[in-house]
């Protein structure tokens, strides 16, 4: 493996007897691990966008130039096959490179077999031919596994890497992957699947990474789910909850836990079990109709929630036509009947606000637009309605040029994309055609589409392995961006902690792994005995700790994100690091930093206003009745708008309530006393805990304030009275406002100017008119139900 200068001081390419002069840069991550893979069967860890394929070129143009035997380079899918091709037609000097498809008939591929160094090929191709006998795996020096974390059940890799195995003692086998997944017995299929002995990890930290990565900037920003919603969710999880009692009769579902969509299905699992060994049973059959009924709901409340009214109007439709269908569903049949399901299907055709994840969005794109016209985005959602939906919803964004990007399955009416399209629109986004694809989990992997700026997530997905996927689509070549939308209180928020714990759990896993195999080599190389890769996946107490560690280190992460604006807030933090260190360590972990202060009296102050003493609990009560206490707090209190006492830890945690009904008549006495804030902390993380609540207060108030936040305050409260008024609902209270400006000119205004707002009738207006103008009396009867 040779290395020379390139046609620029700054260039430097590898050069071999088999690779195209300047044409592959030399990064020495990759020449680094390529050794590595030549050296033993290899899995490959690396985030997308760091060439993987270019390992493989360097590891191949290498057995090529030293072993007799032929290269077999495998991808998932026909798109991944056809440019692997060219990537390797492109850089490599060898001339026999053929690829195999579905497509190319049987009966021809026994000669391309025989006659070809190279070949590049679907699985399902190869394993059929070396069923049929048309294939030797023998005659392979290298077998390349791409996106090897497939190799697992019954994927047609498994067959092949114990076939390969078997046939060629010796033989190389070289899997390559972005996420083998978290869970390490799967990490451990993988690699006894593909008779792997080494495992080379890096991530963009790595010492001989880092040169080649630009850092990726990543965003949480979470939005309310729309109040219009509520009555929709609260008709359909009625019609849950009814199928969830009636699914516990069958003990399939615990009765004293709320289930999950896991639950939901696995019960339908174990239905479908008891059905297959009693057909007859009519009861099993009814609850089978009932599960599936609950999963359906299920999803429909999940769908307005975190994707919008048109996302579930589309489903909704889907139930109708397969309930309407001879064929259709039971299921579907079932929810038919259920008026409270007709009931929604009227509120969605009432109209109302979208999700505001839209308008999110619409503002993240113009906003990159603005910023760099020439910037390329892609948009990942999880459902081909939303993938419609946000399509056209960005044709509205100025300079914005969307376009849809889906896979090759039609579902029902929703046909798929031709590959010869998907072609079409990658080339399109290459050149500029289009700016913003719009894609579904179809660009997540493998395919060869350019380095974007801005990456957006319309929610979180929680497969560790799909968010490094899509991740991997920025910070290439110049700093990327991340945007995750989240719905607070959905299964967003859940799908954000999962994806990160999992992948805080991957990085642990693969560590431990690689070390074990390393301790297991030498020791085997001392000894002259196999590795043990049998006992090597086997999780260890070490594991459980780690996994442990994981899910701290994720929790941490997710806290991270409140705290993500801080530095570009202005605003300042001090704290007195000589008596607070064990504090500003925990608040460090959380993403926030303070400056250090000298001062003898404060030991924290954040912004211009608070300003924060924490006390033991005994050095507190010792000084209690010492002047020299209420002195201090004179001073905070002429010095800072809001000063805080903390007092921390000790007897104020004692659990009988005759030792704590002492210690909080003091602090009481100096609340009233001197009218500051004391703050009882069980220690460290609780204070911590405290002092970072009060930032984030500190940091959303000063948001608002730059904002015009206390015009939105005001706006807020002329809404909320309005809304107090009988049969009022919150959208109502809008119109209302914007109509007339004001709540006084609401009140003013006549019956008949009210019921010119759309969906204020002559109930609502007079009752409207009655609340303004009727003589107030405690007691009387204002008979307002007669509004209703």
């Amino acid at each position: 493996m040779l290395i020379t200068h390139g046609t620029s001081p700054d260039d430097v390419f590898i050069e071999h007897p088999l690779i195209r002069k300047d044409t592959v840069e030399q990064r020495d991550f990759q020449t680094n691990i390529a050794k590595e893979c030549l050296a033993e069967s290899t899995l490959v860890v690396l985030p997308t966008g760091l060439g993987k394929t270019v390992i493989a070129l360097i590891v191949i143009a290498n057995v090529l130039s030293k072993k007799d035997g032929k290269i077999l380079f495998m991808a998932p899918t026909k798109p991944l096959v056809d440019q692997h091709v060219a990537f390797l037609r492109k850089n490599l000097l060898v001339e026999s490179i053929s690829s195999f498809t579905g497509e190319v008939p049987p009966e021809t591929r026994g000669d391309i077999w025989k006659s070809s160094r190279i070949v590049v090929s679907t699985p399902q191709v190869v394993e059929n031919d070396v069923d049929a006998g048309r294939l030797n795996l023998k005659d392979f020096s290298l077998v390349v596994f791409d996106e090897a974390h497939r190799a697992v059940g019954d994927y047609a890799y498994v067959r092949i890497g114990a076939k390969y195995s078997i046939d060629r003692e010796g033989g190389l086998a070289l899997g390559m992957t972005a996420s083998p997944g978290y869970d390490l017995e799967k990490i451990g299929d993988v690699c006894r699947n593909l008779a792997i002995t080494n495992i080379a990890v890096r991530s963009e930290l790595d010492e001989d990474v880092s040169p080649y990565v630009f850092g990726i900037k990543i965003e949480w920003i979470r939005v309310d789910v729309p109040e219009g919603v509520d009555e929709m969710t609260v008709l359909l999880q009625k019609i849950l909850d009814e199928k969830i009692d009636a699914l516990r009769k069958y003990h399939v579902l615990d009765p004293k836990r709320r289930p999950g969509t896991r639950d939901l299905l696995t019960a339908g699992a174990v239905l479908r079990v008891q059905v297959n060994a009693n057909r007859k049973n009519y009861h099993l059959w009814k609850a089978i109709t009932i599960q599936a009924s609950a999963i359906k709901v299920n999803h429909a409340i999940d769908l307005v929630r975190t994707q919008g009214r048109e996302s579930l109007r589309n489903y909704l439709q889907k139930i109708v036509n397969d309930a309407e269908d001879k064929k259709g569903s039971r299921a579907s049949k079932e929810l038919m009947k259920d008026a409270r399901f007709e009931m929604v299907r009227r509120l969605l055709d009432t109209g109302g606000e979208d999700h505001p994840k839209l308008d999110k969005l619409k503002e993240i794109v113009s906003e990159q637009l603005s910023k760099k016209p020439e910037s390329k985005i892609i948009v990942f959602t999880h459902y081909r309605d939303t993938c419609d939906n946000v399509t056209g919803i960005l044709c509205e964004v100025a300079n914005a040029r969307p376009v849809r990007f889906v896979g090759q399955a039609s579902k029902g009416t929703d046909t798929g994309m031709k590959q010869k399209e998907q072609k079409e629109i990658i080339e399109q986004f290459k050149s500029g055609g289009s700016n913003v694809l719009v894609a579904t989990s179809v660009a997540e992997e493998g395919l060869d589409l350019p380095s974007t700026d801005l990456v957006v997530f319309y929610e979180p997905v929680p497969s560790e392995i799909r968010t490094i996927q899509r991740r991997g689509r920025t910070g290439r070549h110049s700093p990327g961006r991340v945007v995750m939308l989240l719905a607070r209180d959905t299964k967003d928020e859940a799908y954000l902690y999962s994806s990160k714990r999992k992948e805080a759990k991957m990085h642990l896993q693969l560590d431990s792994l690689r070390r074990r195999l390393k301790v297991a080599k030498k020791v085997g190389a001392d000894t002259g005995e196999a590795v043990d890769v049998e006992g090597i996946f086997e999780e260890s107490e070490d594991d459980k700790a780690a996994e442990r560690k994981a899910a701290s280190v994720s929790k941490s992460q997710t806290l991270l994100t409140d705290f993500g604006a801080l530095s570009s807030s202005g605003l300042r933090l001090v704290a007195s690091k000589e008596r607070n260190k064990d504090v500003l360590n925990k608040l460090k972990e959380l993403g926030i930093r303070f400056d250090e202060s000298k001062t003898q009296l404060e030991d924290f102050v954040i912004g211009d206003e608070v300003a924060v003493v924490r006390e033991s609990i005994d050095k507190f009560l010792h000084d209690i009745e010492r002047p020299e206490l209420t002195s201090k707090i004179a001073v905070l209190r002429d010095r800072y708008k809001r000063p805080i006492i903390i007092v921390e830890g000790g007897a104020v945690q004692k659990s009988d309530m005759a030792d704590k009904l002492p210690i909080y008549d003091v602090m009481n006495s100096l609340i009233h006393k001197l009218m500051i804030p004391v703050m009882p902390t069980a220690g460290v993380e609780d204070t911590s805990a405290f002092i970072a609540s009060l930032v984030k207060i500190e940091m959303g108030r000063r948001k608002n304030a730059s904002s015009g936040g206390a015009s939105e305050e005001i706006s807020e409260y002329q809404k909320r009275m309005i809304q107090g008024l009988p049969n009022v609902t919150s959208v109502l209270a809008e119109r209302l406002l914007e109509k007339f400006g004001s709540v006084q000119k609401v009140l003013a205004a006549s019956a008949e100017e009210l019921m010119s707002v759309d969906g204020v009738g002559k109930v609502i207006a007079d009752g409207i008119k009655r609340t303004a103008t009727d003589k107030y009396g405690p007691g009387r009867n204002s008979s307002l139900d007669s509004f209703d």
